[in-house]
């Protein structure tokens, strides 16, 4: 049965939350973050795999103009995704948090830990934005946010957003789930609302200059960071933004999980499940542990495109225990 979440008026507008797991208020709270374009949903093999774990907390909400929030007429700046985290979790009354960000949620993450670091205790970001990137394509968007946001609209119409969902994963056919999951919830939110709120982001959300000074500050708080990555994430790829992490915050564990693209907290639940868990629990993290809740698939047979085949080559220089 699918949790229907919760609603709750926040300073910029309605909030669609999902409080789930442990009933236990002094068990530690995960909250998810999700990146551009996502929601929730994005998030509900993880949330399974959380709640049979045991032990834990799981917050996940839409952040403003995502899912089925409500849109809020600001300028969706950072302090706005900021705010609207601290807003929830004083309506909840959680005082600290570990925070898990995917992809522009991992930006918003290191954020609230620099304006709010009392209320964090660790951490971790999947694909995370949040370095220096050429962003191609955000500068007509920008001069241009609604015929950027008219076209958008009828590609999804055309070319089905379940295929451009697809597209999101290593090998789609072992994600049958999330795609037709992540479809139907962004059908339910209304097209329109999700077009309108990607582009606001893309418009007015620093991802390509990116929170490196505020990183820095962050991993001089010797906070528990881990970051971790998709190993053929073309969406952020990590032969352009892992060597900037690793230079930013040095004292971070990193980690790639085979053969996922962006969203693979969906393609890899207990694989993500495992490493976030025992990141928190300060346990040990082993690729031989880790190897025993990878999904059946055979990479073999997934074609590998030219950004694919840069990608192995990248992490084929890398330490080969950074590969889960």
């Amino acid at each position: 049965m699918t949790y229907e979440g919760e609603n709750v008026q926040l300073s910029e507008g309605n909030t669609r939350y999902y409080l789930e797991g442990s009933s236990n208020n002094d068990d530690p709270v995960i909250v998810c973050l999700h990146g551009l374009s996502g929601g929730v949903f994005v998030w509900e093999q993880f949330s399974k795999e959380i709640t049979k774990h045991g032990g834990f907390r799981l917050l996940r909400y839409d952040m403003y103009g995502n899912g089925k929030s409500g849109a809020s007429e600001k300028t969706h700046n950072k302090e706005l995704f900021v705010e609207q985290l601290k807003d929830l979790l004083d309506h909840l009354k959680i005082e600290k948090v570990n925070l898990l960000g995917h992809s522009l949620g991992g930006m918003v993450s290191l954020l609230f830990t620099d304006k709010y670091p009392d209320r964090v205790e660790t951490v971790t970001l999947f694909s995370s934005a949040g370095m220096k990137w050429n962003l191609y394509g955000t500068g007509f968007i920008k001069m241009f946010p609604g015929t950027s946001g008219f076209f958008f609209e009828q590609f999804l119409k055309i070319y089905s957003v379940d295929n451009a969902i697809a597209a999101t994963f290593f090998d789609a056919e072992h994600c049958k789930e999330s795609v037709q999951h992540y479809s139907q919830y962004i059908k339910d939110s209304g097209l329109s609302h999700f077009v309108k709120g990607t582009m606001k982001s893309l418009s007015d959300f620093p991802l390509a200059a990116g929170c490196v000074e505020e990183a820095k500050r962050v991993s001089n708080m010797n906070k528990k960071i881990m970051i971790v990555w998709g190993q053929y994430d073309n969406t952020v790829p990590a032969d352009d933004l892992l060597p900037q992490w690793e230079e930013t915050i040095p004292n971070a564990k990193f980690y790639a999980v085979k053969w996922v693209r962006h969203d693979f907290m969906s393609e890899e639940p207990s694989i993500c499940c495992e490493l976030v868990t025992a990141f928190v629990k300060d346990e040990e993290i082993s690729s031989d542990k880790i190897s025993k809740f990878r999904k059946h698939k055979n990479p073999e047979a997934v074609p590998l495109g030219m950004k694919d085949k840069k990608l192995k080559a990248f992490w084929a220089k890398k330490d080969e225990a950074m590969l889960m």
